[in-house]
């Protein structure tokens, strides 16, 4: 990680080839944050950290397929002008705003720098979120507390 220029791509690829002796040692001998910043310092790239909500989202998408739910109702989406409209009737669900000077994206695409809006009752009651996981983890405080 001393190089100028890194190899962003070989840096991934060594990354996932290591993911499982990783992941082994951070959950059986739990090293201080300072020991693995020093062991892997790739993990604390932007690249890294971009790579993991990616995933994240990913999952958090098929959660409504888990849960017997129509993603289609959960999963919203609007342009930035188009807020007000885009939630009427919907008790609980996720808004995801795009910027209207924004490339079209298809309906599945994952959105990733988009903020997202929570939906209880029709209402938009917190918005400005940057991502889906932390979305989801505000939602999921805001149903069950």
């Amino acid at each position: 990680m001393k190089k100028r220029t890194q190899n962003v791509g070989l840096i991934g690829q060594k990354m996932d080839s290591t993911f499982a002796l990783r992941r082994k040692e951070i959950v059986h001998s739990e090293p201080p944050v300072s020991e693995i910043m020093e062991k892997w310092p790739a993990l604390f790239t932007e690249n890294q950290s971009s790579d993991v909500t990616c995933v994240h989202t990913a999952v958090l998408h098929g959660l409504p397929i888990l849960l017997g739910d129509d993603s289609e109702e959960f999963f919203r989406m609007c342009f930035d002008s188009d807020v007000d409209e885009s939630f009427r009737g919907i008790d609980v669900g996720l808004l995801t705003v795009l910027h209207e000077d924004e490339p079209a994206r298809t309906p599945h695409a994952l959105n990733v720098d988009s903020s997202r809006a929570i939906i209880l009752e029709g209402q938009v009651v917190m918005d400005d979120i940057p991502n889906l996981p932390h979305a989801i983890n505000k939602l999921c405080f805001c149903r069950f507390n």
